[in-house]
Formats: structure tokens, sequence, C-alpha cells
């Protein structure tokens, strides 16, 4: 069962820039490498995911390539950029305070 959207909208652009930061993917295997670490818990269709992307390239957090991928396909990489460092290192950030926060009255 997937998570509710609305409980992780916010949270979507830094978990991509924290995989993207590892190392360059492209669209679909980024939603199939979050979905599998995640046990199905968050699942991003392409008419999510694409979007949110195309925005965050526009903002400046990520760059794209297209590049031949190792089976022959052109592909769509994306990298993150110094603004996208940046930009993660914060949310990062405000994430860990505020589940810490949460877990705490969850937990009282």
């Amino acid at each position: 069962m997937a998570v509710d959207s609305s409980l992780i909208k916010g949270l979507t652009e830094p978990l991509i820039l924290h995989l993207i930061a590892k190392k360059p993917y492209y669209g679909y295997e980024l939603s199939s490498t979050v979905s599998e670490i995640s046990n199905g818990k968050f699942i991003w269709r392409e008419g999510y995911l694409y979007p949110c992307l195309k925005r965050m390239e526009k903002r400046g957090l990520l760059v794209s390539e297209w590049q031949i991928s190792d089976d022959g396909k052109k592909r769509k990489y994306y990298s993150i950029t110094d603004e996208g460092v940046t930009f993660l290192e914060e949310k990062r950030s405000d994430w860990l305070e505020l589940s810490e926060a949460a877990l705490s009255i969850f937990n009282s």
C-alpha cells in the first residue's frame, strides 16, 4: 500500500535530490529505485514524477542530459546542481527535525 500522497508531497523533491546526488538517474530508474527502497510505500507515476523533475530543473536544482544507456536506449539523465545540493541540505535538516518532533508526539 502506497503512502497518502498528501503526506509525501513536500518530501518528494528532497528524496529525488538525495538519490540523484549519489549518481545520475533517468526517470523510470528513479521511480523504480524509490519504490524498491521504500518497499512500495512511495510510488511515483509518470504523471507525477516527470512534471516534478521538469519544475526542479527549471528552478536550477537539477540539470538533464540525453545519454545512451548501457542497453543502447536514449534516456534523459538528471544530475544535481550546486543549488540542488544546498536545497537538499536545508530540506534534509528540516525533515529530520520535523520527523523527530512528530515521533516524540506519537511516542508520548
